[in-house]
C-alpha cells in the first residue's frame, strides 16, 4: 500500500490537532498557504474532505476525526523511536540569550512548544544587548543580530530581518535630525 508524503501527514496532523492552518503553520515554520497546500494534497491522494473551510478557520470532517488519532499516534511512535536513539529523553540546562526584542516578540511565543517537548531541559532565555563569551559557558546559544561572522562558532541565517527608523510626526517639524 502506498503512503502519502510524510509531508502532507504532518501538515494534516499539526493543523487537525491545533483546529487552525494558521497556528499550525507557525508550529511548522511555513506560511498558511504551505499547509493549504499540503492538506489540498493530502485531500487529493485520500480522496477525501479533511476540512470544512469556515470563513474564520477550518473545522474537522467525519474522514478527518477519523484519520487524526492513527496519524497522531504514528507521529508519537517516530518521536519515541527517534529519542531512543539519541540516549532517551534530553536533559540539562540551556542557557539562550538574544536582542531583548527578538527573545520577547519571537522565541518566547515558541518557548513552551520547546519545554513541552523536552521537559528534562531547563531553559534559562536572556534578553541582553552585549554578547556573551559563549567559550567561557556564559550561554550555550546566542541569536545575534549581524552578519554571522564570528571566528571560532558555527553560525547558521535563522532569517533576515528589515531595520528602520521611525519618529514621531512632531519630531519631523523640528530641525532635521543629522547625527546621533
Amino acid at each position: 500500500m502506498r503512503l502519502p508524503p510524510l509531508k502532507a501527514l504532518r501538515a494534516f496532523e499539526a493543523a487537525a490537532r491545533t483546529g487552525s492552518f494558521l497556528q499550525a503553520a507557525a508550529e511548522l515554520n511555513v506560511t498558511p498557504a504551505a499547509i493549504s497546500h499540503q492538506i489540498k494534497t493530502l485531500e487529493a491522494d485520500l480522496g477525501v474532505t479533511l476540512f470544512r473551510r469556515l470563513p474564520r478557520g477550518v473545522a474537522l470532517t467525519d474522514s478527518a476525526r477519523e484519520l487524526l488519532p492513527g496519524v497522531s499516534s504514528g507521529f508519537a511512535s517516530f518521536e519515541r523511536a527517534i529519542g531512543s536513539l539519541s540516549g532517551g529523553d534530553l536533559s540539562g540546562r540551556l542557557v539562550v540569550t538574544a536582542m531583548p526584542s527578538f527573545a520577547n516578540l519571537w522565541i518566547a511565543p515558541r518557548l513552551g512548544r520547546f519545554v513541552d517537548r523536552y521537559p528534562g531541559i531547563q531553559v534559562r532565555l536572556c534578553g541582553a544587548h552585549q554578547i556573551p563569551d559563549l567559550t567561557k559557558d556564559e550561554a550555550d546559544l546566542r541569536i545575534p543580530c549581524g552578519r554571522g561572522h564570528y571566528p571560532g562558532l558555527v553560525t547558521r541565517l535563522l532569517m533576515r530581518d528589515m531595520i528602520f527608523p521611525v519618529c514621531a510626526p512632531a519630531l519631523l517639524n523640528r530641525k532635521p535630525i543629522k547625527t546621533m
